[in-house]
This record gives structure tokens, sequence and C-alpha cells, in this order.
């Protein structure tokens, strides 16, 4: 027979052992596996069916994966006993920036000012751009900022500067009437070279062709090309014309030869080239075309 005090020490002990199985930690049998979830700041134990795929683990660990959130390793990945799952918790986030755009500084040179004396012809203006960022956290920490998206609210306009190029010259008299180029402007020199006066300030003739009517009434020459895929643009304009008449005759990439059709003054032929990167920049199509106008 026990005593009182012998039966009390053995539910004591009972007791003691029932409570320490409850606190214990689950135990791996050959049919489970236990791994170790890091997820938002905190590192689960989670114990899972041996041969277990990540997602499998996330799902029994009651880890929700949004669409931008990076598991390592990958969630098709099998894994063993013992093995560490990481869930990195990714986020963006878009902002909008408006920032200036520097205007351009142009130099128009001139005779009709003296050598080294400037004028502002245009004041220039800055312009403004919309940028869209975005921005990438991982787990709280930014780790990536981004230009997705940029959007021309108002262009920017040039300052233009004229600088004087004339130079003193000694005077000369000339028969007749001379049209020259000069810093891409179109220039009349009549009676001496004293007596000089801008016809077209374009500031973009580029030299390739300039030549006049039989007449002497109609200009030919070429224009840089606004675009950067042409060479130049072929125009021709009425001198004798104040201000002077221009057309655009429509035709581009013209670089050996544009000339006014003999017995016609509105009619010219020319031919064109093919832009290439390679030198000399263009290649020949060989061909003669005319235009009137």
């Amino acid at each position: 027979m026990y005593n009182k005090h012998t039966l009390y020490h053995w539910l004591l002990l009972l007791l003691s052992a029932v409570l320490l199985t409850g606190c214990a930690a689950p135990q791996v049998t050959p049919q489970t596996m236990q791994v170790q979830v890091l997820v938002d700041g905190t590192q689960l134990r989670v114990q899972a069916a041996a041969g277990a795929t990540v997602q499998e683990v996330l799902d029994v660990a009651g880890v929700q994966l949004s669409d931008l959130d990076r598991v390592d390793p990958p969630l098709y990945t099998v894994l063993s006993d013992g093995a560490q799952v990481q869930v990195v918790r990714v986020e963006e986030s878009f902002d909008i920036v408006q920032e200036p755009v520097p205007f351009e500084r142009q130099t128009l040179r001139s005779e009709s000012l003296p050598e080294g004396e400037t004028r502002l012809l245009q004041a220039g203006e800055n312009g403004l751009r919309e940028i869209t960022y975005r921005r990438v956290y991982e787990d709280g920490v930014e780790t990536s900022r981004s230009a997705v998206k940029v959007n021309i609210i108002r262009t920017p306009v040039p300052e233009i500067i004229m600088v004087g190029s004339q130079s003193p010259a000694q005077r000369m008299d000339i028969p007749g009437k001379l049209v020259y180029l000069d810093g891409g402007n179109v220039w009349l020199m009549e009676g001496s070279t004293t007596n000089r006066t801008p016809l077209l300030t374009l500031g973009d003739l580029d030299g390739r062709v300039f030549t006049l009517s039989r007449d002497g009434r109609w200009l030919l020459f070429t224009r840089k090309a606004e675009n950067e895929t042409d060479i130049n643009t072929l125009w021709a304009a009425r001198i004798d014309q104040d201000p002077p008449t221009l057309v655009d005759l429509q035709v581009s990439n013209i670089v050996h030869f544009a000339d006014w059709v003999p017995g016609s003054t509105l009619r010219v032929a020319y031919s064109t080239v093919e832009p290439r990167s390679a030198a000399p920049g263009w290649q020949a199509n060989n061909d003669l075309q005319l235009r009137s106008f």
C-alpha cells in the first residue's frame, strides 16, 4: 500500500512530464522535417512533410507573397531537414519630379557688326520636363531609383548671340554685284568691298550648294537638316526682293551636285546621296533628277 506522501510524489512527477511534453519543440520523424523561415524580421520554425518544396513550407507557415517579393531558394526548390528559406519583401513606388531643361547657347557670326562686338538676338529660356522615378524597397530599405518616363512640358528656347566678324578692309571697287557665303549667312557686296549687305541671315547654310541663276535673281543653296537622319536640304531664294522669298524644294541629302537647268529659271537638276555611318558619311545614288517650282 502506498502512503499519502508517496502518492503525492508520483502525481507531481506525472504532471511535470505532461507539461514538459506540451512545451517541447515538434519532433522530426522520417515523414517530417524542420525548416527555418526568415520573414518580416522574424525567424519561424516550420515542421513540414519531408521533401516539401519552398512553396509548400510557406503555405504551412501561413506566409503570403506579393508579386514582387523575392524568395531564396526559389519556390520550386525541394527542401531537406534543417534548410533555411529567406523571404525578402519587395515594394515599389513612383515619384513624379519636375526638372528644368537648360537652354543652349548659339553663336551667329555676322559682318554687320565690327569684329569682337556682340549683340543678343534672342534671350535663352530654360525648358521644363517631368520625370517619373521608380523606387524599389527591399525589407523597407531603398535599393534602387531609376527614371522610367520623361515628358517634356516646355521646350527650352536657345540663346542666340550675334558676334561681329567685320574686319577693317581696304576699299576696292568691284563691277556689278557679288553674292557670297559667310558664317552660314548670305551677303551681297555691291560697287565696292566696303558696301556689304546681309541678304539671308539663316545661319545654317552648309556651303555644299551655292549657285546663282543666270539672271541673278535666284539663289540655289543647301541648309543643314533639322533632323538627325538627313545631311541637308535644298532651298531656293528670290534675292532681288526685300525680304527675299524662300522656297523649300523638299529635297534632302544633296552633297556633290545641284544646279540650275540651262535656259530655265525655276527648274533645277540635282543628284542625291544616302547617309552612312562610315566615312565620308554618305554614299552616292548616282542619280540625276529634275525639280520645278
